[in-house]
């Protein structure tokens, strides 16, 4: 095991294949960065890597328990100080709404790849069914949970008490 330093981060790559809407195999890398772990040296990191110019190339992270990827775009925020609005970007991506950490798992997409007319979301078809299944198991857990606290409303009433002396 190699001991990181604050900029370093290792995370897994894998190339999209639009087509067949899959994945190739995933690869493990470290990248060392500067300050913050920002967009463009992500995607100035993996157009070197994948051969993509970089107006070509999108990178979105997969959220593992969701089984969703996100596309990673820059993101503004809004400062309202003194009445002067100013947009600034959000940087790192180590912190929100990007949240990058050890082990993420980052997909590359060479968006020249997507045939004319299609769209294309980073999803496999394995992805959509799964977060299926895990919507449908989660709405059933909520359901349960929703009638055991029913359950224990009826066990929690108030009944009426009355002594004959």
């Amino acid at each position: 095991p190699e001991i990181l330093s604050n900029n370093d981060i290792c995370l897994y790559f894998r190339k999209r294949d639009v087509v067949n809407r899959r994945y190739y195999q995933k690869e493990i890398r470290i990248l060392s960065f500067d300050t913050h772990f920002k967009l463009n040296f992500l995607k100035d990191f993996c157009s070197k890597e994948y051969a993509i110019p970089k107006e070509h190339l999108s990178v979105a992270k997969y959220i593992q328990n969701k089984f969703e990827w996100v596309k990673l775009v820059p993101v503004e925020i809004g400062s309202r100080r003194k009445k002067k609005k100013k947009k600034n970007l959000i940087e790192d991506l180590r912190k929100a709404p990007y949240n990058i950490k050890e082990g993420d798992i980052i997909g590359v997409r060479d968006d020249r790849e997507i045939p004319e007319g299609m769209t294309d979301d980073f999803q496999t078809p394995e992805d959509i069914e799964n977060r299926q299944n895990y919507n449908e198991m989660m709405k059933l857990e909520k359901e349960g949970r929703e009638k055991n606290k029913k359950n224990k409303q009826k066990k929690n009433q108030e009944v009426p008490l009355s002594f004959k002396l």
